[in-house]
């Protein structure tokens, strides 16, 4: 066949050189029937050769002579129809040919009545564009071309197809995007969405360029975006079980919404828009429980949208949308975004209200937080994530602390505490849980057998001028103290404690958690020796304890001990109320 198209070529190629040589300007009848038949014929094997499913390159060069006759006959319209579709199977056999594209716009505004050359035009630019990234700069300033082509056939599916693919396209390159949305463009794909909602297909197409559009966007281009939200819902929940118009749907939700807050935080439609998109997120992570891909997607999504209304999360999330993000974590507990997102948006959850702590822990959520920090022990987001919420459970009450204590919780901590000895945010909330933990005789022993105090002493040194960690740490080890004495005079816990307070002598907590630990430390003889030798007395004199008559009586029982003057009894009754 590919002999018969070369063939047709050449005539082709004979008859505009003829026609050049006889410096006819303007072709006759006879002479423009003529190239109609070359060119009807040269279609119809185009045709042929597709329709036997050959979308090789072909043996011969033909995109030059179509140009060429273009060039000569652009308002020659039956010329024009046969020219658009013969580079549409072009594009087809040979996409990186791109020297057709200019006359393909050329024809569109030439001949804005014929659906044919329209469809075929748009259909050509659109498998040229998506084979050559490179040309978007050029076709970007023809955008508002194709959106002439899609007003003028709102309702030929095809013709609007190809336009939402070249528009998709176009709307990933960063330099068009403000033109993308000066233009019309966007609005234009809004008013195609809503006039189309049943049609899946073209729903994914255009939701696909409002995700590319959205992208790494900035604020002024994603709050322009805000009023398609509703329209992007209404095709999510016109088209529930299309796979790739919830993918695109919850990929552009979740980059437009974190711009919902920052556009117009006390507009009450705003606020009623974030509530029905997380509502429409979590609706569709149900419908689609077996896609890995859709539940990782819809929790990015949740998480921005909480992120864009912190002052509205409770509006939008109970019992039931608790169940959905932790039957997630617990399908995909191997999918490190789904764990991570799932952990965010429980953190933001408990951050925002103390009493979403219980709903989480009633629903399984400290089940599917432990599971993820122990299969993910070196990811940071998961251990930041994850630590922060066990420190807010963990201070909450006596029973939580057993929760977690009973769940493996001590090991998930002290873990995470080796894996990021260098990471202060896990090291922050880490140590406030130990002191949590601590607060407990009963916790006590298991503490020290997970090795938290070799842990705890060590990265203590590493973040010396953090006075969270330095009195969360003084905290724990006096409190573990109780029960580990020689381990913590072993390991150095005096010199920590006194580099505590030399790094902040002015912090109250400080120099009370550290002398709590060094009064601890003084019921272990060696230890208390070892103070006197260091001449520990004039720093635990000159520290700066809080007025609290239980802080002063402790500093003071420390100095005694420092002097001579033992009174372990006074020291056993004030140990019994930490």
């Amino acid at each position: 066949m590919d002999k018969q198209i070369t063939s047709c070529v050449n005539k082709l190629e004979k008859e505009q050189r003829d026609l050049k040589a006889k410096n006819i300007e303007v072709l006759g009848v006879r002479d423009i029937n003529r190239q109609y038949e070359l060119l009807s014929h040269l279609r119809a094997l185009l045709q042929e050769r597709l329709d036997r499913g050959d979308v090789s390159a072909l043996s011969v060069s033909v995109g030059p002579s179509i140009v060429e006759v273009i060039r000569q006959n652009s308002k020659k319209e039956q010329l024009m129809e046969e020219c658009t579709c013969i580079l549409y199977f072009l594009s087809i056999f040979d996409p990186y040919f791109k020297k057709g594209v200019a006359r393909l716009f050329k024809s569109l505004q030439d001949h804005p009545g014929n659906d044919s050359i329209q469809k075929a035009s748009l259909a050509a630019i659109r498998n040229v564009v998506a084979a050559n990234r490179d040309s978007l700069p050029r076709i970007s300033p023809s955008i508002p071309v194709i959106l002439d082509s899609m007003e003028r056939y709102p309702d030929n599916v095809d013709l609007l197809s190809s336009s939402a693919e070249i528009l998709e396209n176009l709307a990933s390159h960063t330099p068009s995007k403000a033109f993308f949305i000066e233009c019309g463009a966007l609005e234009s794909l809004k008013t195609t969405m809503r006039k189309h909602l049943h049609l899946g297909p073209l729903q994914a197409t255009i939701l696909r360029a409002m995700s590319n559009l959205s992208f790494a966007a900035g604020v002024d281009i994603r709050s322009d975006m805000l009023p398609i939200i509703s329209v992007v819902i209404a095709s999510m929940r016109e088209n529930p079980r299309d796979t790739k118009v919830q993918m695109y749907g919850l990929s552009t939700l979740q980059n437009i919404s974190s711009a919902t807050h920052v556009a117009n935080p006390m507009h009450r439609s705003a606020e009623g828009l974030v509530v029905d998109t997380f509502h429409t997120i979590l609706s569709i992570m149900k419908v689609h429980v077996e896609d890995a891909s859709i539940q990782e997607e819809g929790m990015k999504a949740l998480y921005r949208t909480m992120e864009s209304a912190p002052d509205n999360r409770d509006l939008m999330i109970d019992e039931d949308g608790v169940v959905t993000i932790v039957d997630a974590m617990t399908r995909y507990s191997h999918a490190l975004e789904i764990q991570s997102q799932g952990l965010a948006i429980m953190l933001a959850l408990v951050t925002q209200n103390a009493d979403n702590h219980e709903l989480l822990f009633s629903t399984g959520g400290l089940d599917v937080l432990l599971a993820a920090l122990i299969t993910f022990p070196d990811n940071v987001n998961v251990s930041t994530y994850g630590i922060q919420i066990l420190k807010d459970f963990t201070r909450l009450s006596l029973d939580f602390q057993r929760a977690v204590t009973a769940k493996g919780g001590i090991s998930v901590i002290v873990t995470s505490m080796r894996k990021h000895a260098h990471n202060e945010d896990i090291q922050d909330p880490a140590f406030a849980c130990m002191r949590n933990l601590c607060l407990h005789q009963d916790n006590r022993e298991a503490v020290k057998k997970e090795g938290a105090i070799t842990v705890s002493l060590t990265n203590m040194t590493h973040f010396k001028a953090n006075p969270a960690i330095q009195a969360y740490g003084c905290d724990a080890l006096g409190r573990l103290a109780t029960i580990a004495m020689e381990d913590i005079f072993c390991n150095h816990g005096i010199e920590v404690a006194l580099e505590s307070m030399s790094e902040h002598p002015s912090h109250a907590g400080v120099q009370d958690r550290a002398c709590f630990l060094l009064l601890a430390l003084s019921e272990h003889r060696p230890a208390l020796k070892h103070m006197k030798e260091y001449n520990v007395l004039p720093i635990v004199q000159a520290a700066r304890v809080p007025p609290k008559e239980q802080a002063q009586e402790r500093k003071s029982t420390l100095v005694g001990r420092l002097e001579g003057m033992d009174r372990p009894s006074l020291w056993g009754a004030l140990s019994r109320k930490q």
